[in-house]
């Protein structure tokens, strides 16, 4: 036996077994339609802070390498690094370098703040060395 409970957005089904009684979900379309809008817009803002996040550690970075170097020194090592070697480590440790000294924050704040980067870099540069050494 089995009753159909409608809402606005939810459909349920409610179905009653032998000794026991649950609830099964079934889609609406405006149930469909209002999800579909919800994750959308979770992935559009994820994308958005995720791309200012960024941003700021690439600017912070510069900073850094700013602060240790000259400014001109610091743009050639950030354009040749990127371009040559495919890799933005530098930046990372501009961005320690300059969180810990410029903001004085604790190091593991600026470990905490860069962590991201590092752990698309890590898995990036250990990739690059295994195919390396298949290719051989």
């Amino acid at each position: 036996m089995s009753n159909i409970v409608k809402d606005d957005y939810v459909d349920v089904e409610i179905v009653e077994d032998d000794d026991r009684q649950y609830a099964k979900f079934m889609e609406s379309e405006k149930s469909s339609t209002f999800s579909a809008r919800f994750i959308g817009s979770i992935g559009l803002f994820g994308i958005l802070a995720y791309l200012l996040y960024g941003f700021v550690q690439v600017w912070i970075g510069l900073a850094g390498l700013e602060l240790y170097f000259d400014s001109f020194l610091a743009v050639i090592i950030g354009i040749f690094a990127m371009i040559f070697f495919r890799m933005t480590i530098h930046l990372t440790f501009g961005g320690f370098y300059y969180l810990t000294h410029a903001w004085n924050w604790d190091w593991y704040f600026a470990v905490l703040f860069l962590i991201p980067s590092l752990l698309f870099w890590i898995p990036g540069f250990l990739f690059s060395m295994m195919f390396a050494f298949k290719r051989r």
